[in-house]
């Protein structure tokens, strides 16, 4: 018998959203970091990874074929194996020469696996908490995404640093290394899952065709362009994350690059340390005392001031 509907949310929640995390982080930043050490240009990096995040962009398109599903929790099972097995391959892969164009191929497959597994999840928690919950365990939502970053950007960029300069491995050999250790806890997490996330919830209001859920991602979108103020808070969103948009992909190749072309010259476990695992807690520090500071100065005073 599935007892899973009596579960604590403490249970799923955090490997959920470690797990939702963890494939963009290799898409966003050890790609680039790997690639770099295995040497392809940064014209090159800066290409492929730009167009393997679109995947995240562009889901929208297909998160009604999902959304009439009252299944997501078999979705998230899947796409987890999904991405599992991706990186699994990737490890495979780079035991071989002149592989640089099946790796992106599998990192596609990781992005597009990611992205659809992120609407299964997202769907599985609102449909499973009450509005109570959700906001009770939010924080414990945004710890595990960027805790996925600390150990994905952080600890294991690290070792592939390491595994390099310590034993002497070839960047192929330790970036397989690297990739069997992901693989394996992504598979480990979607078995966990098998065990530990609740019953598939029914929904009065969720869409039942696909046609249905075209229909409601439309009435979505049309009500969210027909709100007060919504271009002036669309331009604000694209200004504030310009920035971050912009360096997510290139800082770790400039930390890099030698002095000589323009960078600082760091190693990849130096990277590892400064990019991954500083930069990730400066970032979860930023935000707890952001919120308290918009508690104390309010949010319109706060932004203006930031």
């Amino acid at each position: 018998m599935n007892d899973s509907k009596s579960r604590h949310p403490l249970t799923w929640v955090p490997s959920l959203y470690f797990a939702e995390g963890l494939p963009l982080w290799v898409v966003l930043i050890v790609a680039g970091v790997m690639f770099k050490s295995m040497g392809v240009s940064n014209q090159e990096i800066g290409h492929w990874t730009g167009i393997l995040v679109l995947a995240w962009a562009f889901k929208p398109l297909w998160s009604p074929l999902l959304e009439t599903s009252n299944n997501k929790r078999f979705f998230v099972v899947l796409f987890q194996m999904i991405g599992g097995v991706a990186l699994g391959l990737i490890a495979l892969t780079l035991q071989f020469s002149n592989t640089i164009a099946v790796v992106v191929a599998l990192l596609g497959v990781i992005a597009l696996a990611s992205a659809t597994h992120d609407i299964a999840a997202d769907g599985l928690y609102i449909a499973s908490l009450s509005t109570k919950q959700q906001t009770m365990f939010a924080g414990w939502q945004g710890a595990f995404y960027n805790a996925s970053k600390f150990v994905i950007s952080g600890g294991l960029v690290v070792l592939a640093g390491d595994l390099q300069t310590k034993m002497k491995l070839p960047a192929e050999q330790a970036w397989s290394i690297i990739f069997a250790i992901m693989s394996v806890g992504l598979i480990a997490i979607a078995i966990y899952h098998l065990w530990a996330l609740p019953a598939n919830p029914q929904s009065n209001t969720a869409p039942t065709t696909i046609k249905e859920g075209f229909a409601t991602l439309r009435e979505v979108i049309v009500d969210f362009f027909r709100k007060p103020g919504v271009w002036m808070g669309i331009l604000f969103i694209l200004l504030f994350r310009a920035g971050e948009a912009q360096v997510s992909t290139i800082a770790p190749l400039f930390l890099l690059d030698s002095p000589a072309a323009g960078g600082l010259g760091l190693t990849t476990a130096q990277v590892g340390w400064a990019y991954g695992a500083a930069g990730t807690i400066a970032f979860i520090a930023g935000s707890i005392v952001g919120g308290y500071f918009a508690g104390w100065l309010g949010l319109r005073r706060r932004m203006v001031f930031l």
